[in-house]
């Protein structure tokens, strides 16, 4: 944590998301810090209301920045990547799920301004 925790760590991020279905939600927040895109995403697993959820199958969700276009989103912590093909990413999330995003801005365009998340 402490090799980007400066990078994250902030009061300017932005939650949305467009998933109320039980057991299909994916909840996402962006922070852009001028160098990097950081994406976060969590499925909501609630097993008070559905105690089957902490089993249920993988759910794949594409999250869709606007603002970016194309390049390489880095997986932190699990050593992989995953194409960012018009800003939007695609992953698979068990219960429980939670993946960080590192999208890299240097040597492109300028980061984008204005960010907005939707997780289908």
């Amino acid at each position: 944590l402490s090799d980007w925790s400066s990078d994250v760590c902030s009061s300017d991020l932005m939650v949305t998301t467009n998933q109320t279905a039980p057991g299909r939600r994916v909840d996402v927040a962006v922070r852009d810090n001028g160098t990097n895109v950081w994406v976060f995403a969590a499925r909501v697993t609630d097993v008070i209301r559905d105690p089957s959820e902490a089993t249920a199958a993988a759910l794949s969700a594409t999250i869709t920045v606007s603002g970016l276009t194309n390049g390489t989103a880095t997986v932190l912590s699990e050593n992989r990547t995953l194409p960012v093909t018009n800003g939007t990413v695609t992953d698979t999330f068990g219960p429980y799920g939670v993946h960080i995003y590192m999208i890299d801005g240097t040597g492109g365009p300028a980061a984008p301004t204005g960010l907005t998340v939707v997780a289908k």
